[in-house]
């Protein structure tokens, strides 16, 4: 694979193109389906966790820390 300066592209540069190009439609069943299954996996650790100390003291260290507004949110409750 050619880059836009002649040389040639890596595994990297190769995926990052084909996912740049990328639809929703041209994605497996499979995949989205385990993509479904992990983001529940992901929701339930973080309502599972969200009491655990280390996650209030982190919440306490970015609200201190932290920007008070931006693109990134910190839930915790």
């Amino acid at each position: 694979m050619s880059t836009m300066d002649g040389t040639h592209g890596t595994r990297t540069d190769a995926l990052v193109q084909w996912a740049a190009q990328a639809t929703f439609d041209q994605l497996p069943e499979a995949v989205v389906e385990r993509t479904k299954d992990l983001f529940i996996d992901w929701l339930a650790c973080c309502i599972a966790g969200r009491a655990h100390v280390s996650v209030s003291a982190l919440a306490s260290f970015s609200q201190r820390m932290g920007p008070p507004s931006g693109k990134s949110e910190f839930v915790n409750s």
